[in-house]
């Protein structure tokens, strides 16, 4: 692969892969985290071999385990069409001709335009820390105790309006509107 050593990332593996030609290519830039590579027939019908890549197992020990006693606390982003418009647009209308003069190396570049994409997350992005117990099954992942969370709420909120005694909706019409404006907004309602 030309110019692999300007990106900083290193081929784990150097076999063929369909013939004389290595196709599936695994780069990394931490050679430290992975033990082998191998390359065997896949039990998928394919004209490609397949490539299976172990990681180190003293690493292993630095990824969170369920029968820890410590929580795990993950951030959420709320991915709705409408948040991920606000954000392209915002990308889209920033001046980027102040990152691009003041370019020194690539490291500081990318520092940089990493920051500015950081804070525009941050600000057009909504997100909430979910927390993993111990005692939560396996298969609870971070999206699923957010989705859990969301609809124990909704269902919350539901039971509060239904167990309410004395529920009154408030229609507030300024005074200046003439009676048929009224009549539409009650209608709708």
């Amino acid at each position: 692969m030309p110019n692999l050593n300007l990106t900083g990332l290193s081929q784990l593996d150097d076999l063929n892969t369909r013939g004389s030609v290595t196709l599936d290519k695994f780069l990394t830039n931490r050679l430290d985290l992975f033990q082998s590579v191998s390359v065997f027939s896949s039990i998928v019908k394919a004209d490609h071999k397949a490539v299976l890549v172990k990681h180190t197992a003293s690493q292993s020990s630095d990824l969170p385990r369920r029968n820890t006693q410590a929580h795990v606390k993950s951030v959420m982003y709320d991915h709705s069409p409408v948040h991920i418009g606000n954000l392209c647009k915002a990308l889209e209308n920033y001046s980027w001709t102040g990152l691009l003069l003041a370019i020194v190396d690539v490291d500081t570049a990318f520092a940089e335009f990493n920051a500015i994409v950081n804070y525009f997350v941050e600000k057009y992005i909504p997100s909430r820390t979910v927390c993993i117990k111990p005692k939560d099954p396996a298969f609870i992942t971070p999206a699923i105790e957010y989705y859990l969370r969301k609809r124990n709420i909704v269902g919350l909120l539901n039971s509060a309006l239904k167990s309410a005694d004395d529920f009154t909706l408030m229609l507030i019409v300024p005074e200046n509107t003439d009676v048929s404006a009224e009549d539409e907004m009650r209608d709708v309602l």
